[in-house]
Formats: structure tokens, C-alpha cells, sequence
């Protein structure tokens, strides 16, 4: 954020510095044009007219110089602030992607060496083994998501379009995730609710949904919601944790994108989740929000066309 600022600073100084010689270079054709006036003209209503027109053919030269200035510098200041932007996303993404690796092959090397050097009960040997597993998949879940975002990212990736049964569906994520991390997830659906999509992708999309409800979101139970009208199928996982800050809505969907400082920040994931969740959507013509809840936490819902 220091480095951008400055960036910015050092092009808004030349801008000014750009424009204030304009300025000068102006006044000093207008000054030597009315002197050169004066010793060839000694009518004074000629020297005026003389003296407008030039004053107008410099003013007009101006303007137009001062116009390109402006879009010049608007196109550089995006262009510096845009890379600027992506820079310290992927600094983050690199931060949290060795964080998120780190941990999971730590804990899975400690618990193969324990079950090398020590004799253990069979009780205890299953147990580091299924936590060996838990983190594995951990592992699988982070390069998937890696790959998703990579196949997705400014391509037209092609989806296998079928009807699928979006209620087995998202009862499977469900519970999937309950066997894995131990939590409670509240789970209200209509019946048999269908979309026509692929099973897959949107197998990933609830995956990545509910997954960052368990992050942000506080020990309590996340609620997980799917509904239909005559128009629409709704999909809303909904947490108990702080929320989204002001005007934050839309950016948290842009990839790498994460709130907040990657070196202080306690929360796991990589920026890719949401970022995976809007583009499975939009590649099934259904559309994506997020909003704060008045009860605490925030809500994301999907909302599918029938």
C-alpha cells in the first residue's frame, strides 16, 4: 500500500509539473506574439484582432494538449494502480497458499513419524491416520481450486449440461462437510429442486460456498438454504461471523482478492473460492450476491433461472 501511494504521489506531481509548464509556455507565446504585434502594427485595432487570434490559436493548441494530458494520465494512473492492485493480491495469494500447504504436509509428516517411532494402540494408530487423510483431502481441495480458477479465469470453459438433482446435491456437500471438520450445518430445502447445469461444477460452487461460511464465520451452526419459485431456484449459505465491510460486496468475488492485511490475518483460503463461485454461475446464466445479515454474519446467495 506505502509503494502504491507513492507511485501515485510521484504521478501526480509530474501531472501538476506537466501542466503548470503548459501553462507558462503559453502565457510566453502569448507575451512574444503581442510584442512582435506591437513593432508590426501600429494600428491598435489591428494589433488587437492580431493579438485575439493568436490568444485563440494558442488557447485552442492548449486546450487540446490539456485534453490528451487528461486521458493520458487517467489511462496510467488505472493502469499503475491496476497492476499495483494485482501485485499485492498475488503477494497475498502466495502468502496464503505457502501458509495453507505448509500446514497441511506439517501435520501429515507428524502424524506418519508418530506412527513410525512409537507403538500404538490400534485406536490411536486409525485415528492419526484418519486425520492423515482429512488432511490430504485438504491438500487435494486447494490444488483442485488452484486448477479450477486457472481453466476458468478469462476462458469459456465447457460444462456438461444435464439436469441435475440440486437438493442430493447440495445434501451430500452438507454432509460431507460435517464428517470432515465436525460441524453442524443447518440444511432447509424444498424437495427434488432441479437445474439444468453441470453436476461438477456445481458440485464446486456449494463446496466453495459452504467452505467459506466455515471460515468467516463463528462457532455457531452455518445455515444452508435451497428454495425455488415460479422463476427461480435459490441457493444462500449464511454465517454468524463479522460480516463483510462497507463496499467490499462486489471485490470479494475478484480473484486473489481477500480482506485485509495476508501477513496478519488469522482466517485460512487463498482468494480463490469466490472468485471459482461467480464464474461457475455466470456459466450457468445464474447470478451471485453477497450482503450482511442484520442478525450478524453475512449471507451469499445463488439464484439459478428455472
Amino acid at each position: 500500500m506505502h509503494k502504491e501511494k507513492i507511485a501515485l504521489r510521484v504521478l501526480y506531481v509530474l501531472a501538476i509539473y506537466v501542466l503548470l509548464q503548459l501553462l507558462w509556455w503559453g502565457y510566453q507565446l502569448v507575451e512574444l506574439n503581442a510584442r512582435i504585434i506591437m513593432q508590426q502594427e501600429s494600428d491598435l485595432h489591428a494589433q488587437y484582432q492580431l493579438l485575439r487570434s493568436k490568444v485563440w490559436m494558442v488557447a485552442g493548441e492548449g486546450i487540446v494538449f490539456f485534453i490528451l494530458l487528461a486521458v493520458g494520465f487517467r489511462y496510467i494512473k488505472r493502469t499503475v494502480s491496476r497492476e499495483l492492485a494485482m501485485a499485492r493480491k498475488e503477494k497475498n495469494f502466495l502468502l496464503s497458499v505457502t501458509h495453507e500447504l505448509k500446514t497441511p504436509i506439517a501435520a501429515v509428516k507428524l502424524f506418519l513419524e508418530t506412527l513410525q517411532s512409537r507403538n500404538l494402540t490400534e485406536e490411536k494408530r486409525l485415528e492419526l491416520l484418519q486425520q492423515s487423510v482429512q488432511e490430504t483431502k485438504r491438500l487435494q481441495s486447494l490444488t483442485e481450486n488452484i486448477l479450477m480458477a486457472a481453466r476458468l479465469d478469462g476462458r469459456k470453459e465447457a460444462i456438461t449440461s444435464s439436469v441435475v438433482n440440486l437438493t442430493d446435491l447440495v445434501h451430500q456437500e452438507v454432509r460431507r462437510f460435517e464428517k470432515l471438520g465436525g460441524v453442524f450445518i443447518e440444511f432447509i430445502t424444498d424437495k427434488d429442486i432441479k437445474v439444468k447445469g453441470d453436476e461438477q461444477m456445481l458440485s464446486v460452487l456449494i463446496s466453495n460456498l459452504i467452505d467459506n461460511a466455515l471460515k468467516y464465520g463463528s462457532n455457531k451452526p452455518i445455515q444452508v438454504h435451497l428454495s425455488q419459485s415460479a422463476t427461480h431456484l435459490s441457493l444462500s449459505v449464511s454465517d454468524n461471523g463479522p460480516g463483510i465491510p462497507m463496499g467490499e460486496e462486489k471485490r470479494i468475488f475478484e480473484k486473489f482478492y481477500r480482506i485485509g492485511n495476508e501477513e496478519t490475518r488469522s482466517s485460512k483460503g487463498t482468494g480463490l473460492g469466490l472468485f471459482i463461485v461467480e464464474a461457475v454461475a455466470r456459466m450457468h446464466f445464474a447470478e451471485v450476491s453477497a450482503a450482511n445479515r442484520s442478525e450478524g454474519g453475512a449471507s451469499f446467495s445463488v439464484k439459478f433461472k428455472k
